[in-house]
Parts: C-alpha cells; sequence; structure tokens
C-alpha cells in the first residue's frame, strides 16, 4: 500500500478516530494487498464498431465518446459538465461527425436534466441517452464507442468497473483522476486521467448529517464541491478525436492491459496467490489466544424503552389463566420455540407460585439467575404470572 494513496489515507483517519475515542491512535502495520475486480474478457472484447454502431442507431463513420453507468449526481457523477464539454467539441470539429452516448440506469430524473441541457446548447440530436439496453448488450455498447468518459465526482464510486470494461473492448478511456481510476487507467498509455480539485469544505455538512439523515443528500453536496477540470477533460478528448492513430494506439494497449490484469483468470490467480502466501505464515506463527469477540450489550442500551424494570424484590403470583396452564386446562402457547424458552422450567415456576407468592430473587436463585429471569418474563407477557398485592411468603 502505497503512502498518500485513499486506502491509505482511510486507514489512518481510522486510527485517529480511534485515538481521539480511546487515547491511543493505533497504526497500521501490516501490509493492504489490493486485488481489482475482474471483467470477462471473452466476452468483453473489442467488435466491428461500424456494425455495432449501426445497431445502436448510429452513423457507422460518426466518432461516438460513450458514458457507462447509473444517471445519478447523488452517487455517481454530475454530467452537465461533460454535455457542455461535448457542445464545445462539436463546434470546435463539425467534421468529426462527434456523437455522446450517455448508457446506464435512471433512477430518477437525472437524465431528463440532461436531455433539457443538451436541448439549451444545441446538440440534442447528438446526445442519445440509452436507459432501456440490456444488460445483455453491454458489452456491445463498450465495443461500439471510439473513446470512454467517465467525470466522475463523488465519494461512492471506489474501483471504478465501467473503464476497465472499456479496457477490455479496447477503447481508450478519458476519466477523473479519482481514487481507484489512477489505479487502473494509466495517463498516456490506456487513455488520460483528468485532474480534480476539493478543499476542506464538508464540516457544515458532516454537522447536519444527523438531521438530514447523511447519505445521498450529503454525497451530492460534497460531490457538487468536487471539480473535474473541465478544460482538461476537453483537451484530452480533443486530442483522441484529432488523433484517429493514438486511439488505436491506446484501444491496443488498453485491451492488453485488460487481459494482462483484469481476466477473471489473472485475478483469480493472485488471489490464490495470496492465500497461500497468508497460509505458509499462518502456519509459521506461533498461536495466539483467541480473546473473544465484542457482543451488543442490549439491556444496557436499551433499558429506557420499557416504562419500567422488573424489580428483583416484585412480588409473583399465578393468574387464573396460570392456574388453568399448570392444570393442563389451558394450552400453553409454542411461539418461544427455539428462543431459548424450556417447557419445564415454565412448568416449575408455574408450581413454585402454586404453592403462594414469591419475589423475583426466591424464584431465581443465585444459579441459572438469568435463565430463570426470562422465563418469568416470558410468563408475565403471556399472563400467567402477575404483580402479587401483598408480601411475598
Amino acid at each position: 500500500m502505497r503512502p498518500g494513496t485513499p486506502s491509505a489515507a482511510r486507514l489512518e483517519h481510522t486510527g485517529e478516530s480511534m485515538g481521539g475515542r480511546g487515547g491511543r491512535a493505533p497504526r497500521f502495520r501490516g501490509r493492504l494487498e489490493v486485488i481489482p475486480l475482474g471483467v470477462d474478457t471473452a466476452v468483453l472484447k473489442p467488435g466491428d464498431k461500424p456494425a455495432l454502431k449501426r445497431r445502436l442507431g448510429l452513423h457507422p463513420a460518426c466518432l461516438c465518446l460513450l458514458w457507462m453507468g447509473r444517471f445519478s449526481a447523488s452517487d455517481k457523477a454530475d454530467l452537465l459538465p461533460l454535455v457542455q464539454v461535448f457542445a464545445r467539441l462539436r463546434h470546435r470539429f463539425p467534421r468529426a461527425r462527434l456523437e455522446l452516448v450517455l448508457a446506464g440506469s435512471d433512477r430518477g430524473i437525472d437524465s431528463v436534466f440532461l436531455r433539457d441541457f443538451a436541448q439549451q446548447l444545441g446538440v440534442a440530436r447528438h446526445l442519445h441517452v440509452l436507459t432501456s439496453a440490456p444488460a445483455s448488450e453491454r458489452h456491445l455498447v463498450h465495443a461500439a464507442a471510439d473513446v470512454f468518459v467517465s467525470p466522475v465526482d463523488n465519494v461512492q464510486e471506489t474501483f471504478g468497473l465501467t473503464p476497465v470494461e472499456a479496457m477490455a473492448c479496447g477503447v481508450p478511456q478519458v476519466v477523473s483522476d479519482w481514487d481507484g481510476y489512477r489505479d487502473t487507467v494509466l495517463h498516456g498509455e490506456t487513455g488520460f486521467l483528468v485532474p480534480t480539485t476539493w478543499a476542506d469544505c464538508t464540516r457544515a455538512l458532516d454537522l447536519a448529517a444527523p438531521l438530514t439523515g447523511g447519505g445521498m443528500l450529503d454525497h451530492l453536496a460534497s460531490a457538487q464541491s468536487v471539480a473535474v477540470d473541465v478544460a482538461a477533460l476537453e483537451a484530452a478528448l480533443a486530442t483522441l478525436v484529432q488523433q484517429p492513430e493514438l486511439r488505436q494506439r491506446m484501444g491496443a494497449a488498453s485491451r492488453r492491459r485488460a487481459v494482462r490484469h483484469y481476466a477473471w483468470r489473472a485475478v483469480l490467480a493472485h488471489y490464490d496467490a495470496l492465500w497461500e502466501e497468508l497460509g505458509r505464515e499462518a502456519r509459521r506463527a506461533p498461536l495466539s489466544r483467541h480473546t473473544g469477540y465484542p457482543a451488543p450489550e442490549q439491556f444496557e442500551v436499551f433499558r429506557g424503552y420499557p416504562s419500567r424494570l422488573l424489580a428483583p424484590n416484585a412480588p409473583l403470583s399465578l393468574t387464573p389463566l396460570g392456574r388453568a396452564a399448570l392444570a393442563g386446562t389451558h394450552p400453553v402457547a409454542a411461539y418461544y420455540a427455539g428462543s431459548g424458552i424450556a417447557l419445564a422450567v415454565l412448568e416449575r415456576l408455574l408450581t413454585h407460585l402454586h404453592r403462594g407468592t414469591r419475589t423475583v430473587a426466591q424464584l431465581t436463585g443465585r444459579s441459572d439467575a438469568e435463565p430463570r429471569l426470562r422465563h418469568l418474563l416470558w410468563l408475565l407477557k403471556y399472563g400467567l404470572v402477575t404483580e402479587a398485592h401483598g408480601d411475598a411468603r
């Protein structure tokens, strides 16, 4: 794990947070092995671009820029700047026959905003929004493209699978210099990384998170403060528009990289090698004493929920229903099956109470007090026992 990487920074932050609460900041002294997600390079592969473009309803000689992913500024990317850059490229290179394909799922109305914005910029006829393409044709859409573009700005985009899918199809990538993207896309070799800018400006969002519920709203707000350099984005795309030889060279390098590093055979081999290495280290390491697992303290956490708590000196007595149950004339519910409630223990408690009123402490005793207390509460729950008025014997 390289110092300064997002993974290293997250581990350092976790250690600092734990130190702030517990007084010591544990440092990560181990090794973080990075194994990528894999893709099926037998399916995701270069194809007949003119034929695939016709299948998408595009002119076979057009130059297709592709975005693939969710249409969601809340957890993926704000695509309006990309549409703006596309409009400028259309104006700069009218003979290139540029078309922008945005393909993926739309859980809201983001695609509507994109179409409206394209209409305002005069490029609506050249923007193709595909929200109904089946997943089984995803590889065909990738293979039809000439350039893949992904200006993500959201903290939820971590590894980023779509650039690797484009890579496997021999399509150069122009993507944000953001988290996992910088590990997969080789700048100047398989594509271009576009600089991103952020600042320490989310403290108000952090303070408001408990009030707003956090999640997508916070991520959307913070992503809106992440700037993907639109000038650099336009320059990278313009370079590939003007240089078909570079597109071809980057596409070939992309395919080689995908097969070597991201095909499932390579990914699984990495897992196998790591498993073998860790197994050898485990066999050499001395046995350590198991310290157990942390357990939730449910009563301490939720003790304020009930109206009152059952006291050890509370006197209990049978109800008429309890007497009938003990006599066998009232069935005892079987809902307790599997919950640790035993019929024999219930019968013993009912028998003790049949002899007269007893306190909780008298009924639970010293050994196995907690299980017996649960059984008493079960009897109270079903109305077989009640708190008595008067002294316990």
